[in-house]
């Protein structure tokens, strides 16, 4: 059973106009691209060729000599062919609703030749009018899978429940007619960079959306469509900054950096802080300053980590100890290098700490058969030296990240004429 405005849908539906030819062109072109060789150039749409210098250039656009039609320069020198499958959206009105009509189109177009096919199909409907609940209509999709381009061409558009692949939005037509309510709410144009359908809906219901279109803050009327709730919380900053008239240039950065002002504490309602002159400048230095606040808290979340592993490391300490035994005080120096062997636990994890490797992640402290020799230079941890103690070679020599450092050689050459010392106090 229909109810009274679904009828009423209906036969509005049925009288709707087909696509005449200016419109049909308008779909084809505005998925126009040029494919651009070394000396040749050629369109989508029509298919025709034309000597071009693109190829050296660095447009992004280009515009046919012979249909007009303007597109997106691609740099392509073995492309033959273009095979297109989209959707083109026109938006009309119909006695007191607003119609959203979809198109699926398609085309296929050689290089050099003419149009070899082309079609635009619709395949569905979305009927709005105020104060009532959006009506779709639509063909029936092949096999009811999901996909949205496998529709059954050859079944009637009819009523449909809401569905997502009913909301769909390609390139919208120029000619767009929009209800007197929609263009007195402040959307005179429909956006390119939103879908039509929740543009409609968003206006006709939502007073932020509404308050956001007569502000021409279009980045956050784009971003409010689609998630509102990534805005309504910060709903009180932007007011602030509309007051002050200052333009939201990009939603997502200006949303990024107001939540990290309210880690910072900063006052969100202040426009010093919240309209900046330069928000890619303030965006930048507020992320720089969220890395060094997460590396203060990682190195705090380590140390205290560590130290409460070393008050559990009592044991590990004893047996490092017992194992080891008097070569643990041994130290040898040569002018400004002194090589000691890591004295426990938190030594090991301040060295892997220092010199950034992993030491201490990978336990060699409890690893047998090896001894791990600190080498510093002027106080300063520079390398950790891997001792096999039973052959007595250097089977490791690391400096920052397990890269050299410049004292590398001095020590290794220091290590390699002292290894005696070291097993000759553990064989002892």
């Amino acid at each position: 059973m229909r109810s009274k405005a679904e009828r009423e849908v209906i036969a509005l539906s049925e009288n709707l106009p087909p696509m005449t030819p200016a419109e049909r062109a308008e779909a084809m072109q505005s998925v126009a691209t040029v494919y651009v060789g070394k000396r040749f150039a050629w369109c989508s749409c029509c298919g025709k060729e034309w000597s071009s210098d693109l190829w050296d250039s660095r447009k992004r656009t280009a515009e046919c000599p012979y249909c007009g039609a303007k597109g997106k320069v691609k740099k392509s020198a073995q492309k033959k062919r273009s095979d297109e499958k989209f959707y083109f959206t026109m938006v009309q009105v119909a006695g007191e609703w607003q119609v959203v009509r979809n198109f699926f189109c398609q085309s296929l177009v050689r290089k050099g030749g003419p149009v070899f096919y082309e079609s635009c199909n619709e395949v569905s409907q979305c009927w709005i009018k105020p104060g009532h609940e959006p009506i779709f209509m639509g063909r029936q999709v092949l096999g009811g899978m999901s996909a949205c381009d496998v529709w059954r061409m050859n079944t009637p558009i009819k009523i449909k429940y809401d569905h997502y692949r009913y909301r769909l939005c390609g390139e919208t037509g120029k000619n767009e007619q929009l209800l007197p309510i929609i263009k007195r709410n402040g959307l005179r144009k429909l956006r390119n960079d939103a879908n039509a359908i929740y543009q409609i809906e968003a206006i006709l219901k939502e007073p932020r959306a509404e308050i956001l279109a007569k502000g021409k803050q279009w980045k956050m009327f784009s971003m409010y469509v689609h998630s509102p709730y990534a805005i309504i919380d910060d709903w009180a900053s932007v007011r602030v900054a509309m007051r002050h008239k200052y333009r939201i240039s990009d939603a997502g950065m200006w949303l990024d950096y107001i939540a990290e002002l309210k880690k910072q504490g900063k006052d969100i309602l202040n426009p010093h802080y919240i309209c900046p002159d330069n928000l890619r400048k303030a965006h930048d230095e507020a992320m720089r300053l969220k890395r060094r606040r997460a590396a203060k808290y990682e190195a705090e979340r380590k140390r205290k980590e560590a130290e409460n592993a070393a008050k559990r490391a009592d044991t590990l300490n004893a047996k490092y100890r017992e194992r080891l035994g008097a070569v643990l005080d041994l130290k040898i120096k040569s002018g400004d290098v002194v090589l000691k062997p890591l004295q426990d636990i938190m030594d090991f994890f301040k060295e892997g700490e220092a010199l950034r490797h992993c030491v201490y992640r990978n336990e060699y402290y409890k690893k047998d058969g090896v001894l791990i020799i600190g080498a510093r230079v002027k106080n300063k941890r520079m390398e950790t030296i891997e001792l096999d103690i039973k052959s007595g070679t250097i089977l490791q020599c690391r400096g920052k990240c397990n890269k050299n450092s410049p004292h590398h050689q001095e020590i290794y050459n220091l290590m390699q004429n002292n290894i005696q010392k070291f097993t000759r106090v553990l064989q002892a």
